[in-house]
């Protein structure tokens, strides 16, 4: 009960977040063979502002697997359209403050339910189809946005991809998507809000094997080796940050995540901080690495940047971390 709880919570406050918050003016586009899980036609949202500074936020919320899932009354995520952009703090909400303010913004919205790493049709229960391409999605937007001169990639300078939970997977697995289109001096940054990365040794085990397959396929682009048996993903940020060293890459994720633990992780919120600062945790596993830095505060909070709340750690906040990841004025993690 704690578990779908939790799962219901989050994905009713992402999509209950104010659209009056919004500062910029969007134009939605149309992806030519994109969909959304219930087979809707995926659009995607554009703010043009500069032609040397863009911006790309990968919306989150939640993950499904299953009929129950994805399709039940009380779904762990939503399958179906974005009515318009549900803004984060780095894009809306505080966006006088936002290092990113006069960037152009692509903004991607969540309705594949596979943390946009999927790449298939799903037939679940009552012969029931989801979608499950939010992979091909954005590559399929990446090559549209290019094709009809939307986004002068070979212009951009400053390039920013983030998002938060499903959000804050997707600016990592599809980094190397973006990178093929950017000039190699460009500045680029990630920035993770709640990516999770310390699951349980169940965790993959709820999932179909064609979801497997289609996250062991986008995972390795990051040397990222699934393992069946291991949900713990952060013991491989090594190897993540260094199939990423020309991106400066900043994680923010609270230690006791009650999504990322008991809503999908299968484990508890202390067993999640146990991880999280584990030899094997994202912690320990970034202080080798020139490129990713970690804000990490005892919180049971999931997600930063998608509203405001007071945490910080040694003075510095969520918002203020971002910054200094954005500006490359930051040598060390922040942990509590």
């Amino acid at each position: 009960m704690r578990i779908a709880y939790a799962i219901v919570l989050f994905v009713v406050f992402v999509f209950s977040l104010p659209s009056k918050a919004q500062i910029r003016n969007y134009k939605s586009i149309e992806i030519p063979g994109a969909y959304c899980g219930n087979g809707a036609p995926y659009n995607i949202y554009l703010s043009k502002k500069s032609t040397s500074k863009l911006a790309v936020e990968f919306m989150g919320g939640g993950a499904c697997w299953s009929q129950k899932t994805c399709l039940s009354a009380t779904p762990s995520t939503a399958i179906f359209p974005l009515g318009t952009p549900l803004p984060s703090r780095l894009s809306g909400f505080t966006a006088l403050r936002s290092p990113i303010k006069k960037h152009s913004l692509i903004y991607f919205p969540y309705c594949t339910g596979d943390v946009f790493a999927g790449e298939h049709t799903a037939l679940y229960e009552n012969k029931l189809e989801v979608h499950h391409v939010g992979y091909s999605n954005v590559v399929k937007a990446i090559a549209y946005l290019k094709q009809n001169k939307l986004i002068e990639f070979e212009k951009v300078k400053d390039f920013v991809v983030y998002g938060s939970s499903a959000g804050a997977i997707a600016s990592l697995v599809h980094a190397k998507n973006f990178a093929k289109e950017l000039p190699a001096t460009s500045k680029k940054t990630i920035i993770a809000d709640a990516p999770g990365l310390h699951f349980g040794k169940r965790f993959w085990q709820k999932f179909t094997p064609q979801l497997i397959a289609d996250y062991s396929k986008n995972f390795a682009k990051l040397n990222v080796i699934i393992d069946p048996e291991d949900g713990n993903i952060a013991r491989q940020m090594p190897k993540m940050c260094k199939s990423l060293e020309d991106w400066e890459i900043g994680i923010l994720q609270g230690s006791r995540d009650v999504i990322m633990s008991w809503g999908f992780g299968d484990i508890s919120p202390l067993e999640h901080e146990e991880l999280i600062y584990s030899k094997d945790g994202i912690v320990e596993n970034t202080r080798s690495t020139d490129n990713c830095f970690v804000w990490v505060p005892k919180t049971e909070l999931h997600t930063f940047l998608l509203a405001s709340f007071p945490v910080y750690i040694k003075g510095m906040g969520a918002l203020g971390f971002t910054k200094a990841i954005l500006s490359r004025n930051i040598q060390h993690n922040y942990q509590q």
